[in-house]
């Protein structure tokens, strides 16, 4: 298994400044994987499929469904975004949980 030193915080960045690309803040793993989303996680930092999964639950684990909702089962693999943050509300997340 490869680990990913990558910060959970950057891909929830790079999904948010995706959401605002598409404008839509849905989406799915699958689609997170297609050669046309250029800037998805896993095109911006290679990150496999599994890796992502427990990334995103990560995610939502450390920042709730105010931030992001992930629902990942057999034939369900669907991503939300809340439609009332940005990418600049991320950063400021990030910035708040670094202070001393």
């Amino acid at each position: 298994m490869e680990i990913f030193d990558i910060s959970i915080d950057a891909v929830l960045y790079s999904l948010y400044r995706l959401k605002e690309e598409k404008e839509s803040e849905y989406f799915s793993i699958r689609y997170l994987y297609e050669n046309s989303v250029e800037s998805s996680p896993y095109r911006l930092f290679g990150i496999p499929e599994k890796s992502l999964e427990k990334i995103l639950r990560s995610l939502q684990e450390n920042y709730g469904r105010e931030w992001i909702s992930v629902e990942i089962s057999a034939d369900l693999d669907n991503i939300s975004l809340n439609p009332n943050k940005t990418s600049i509300d991320v950063i400021r997340l990030h910035l708040e949980n670094k202070k001393p």
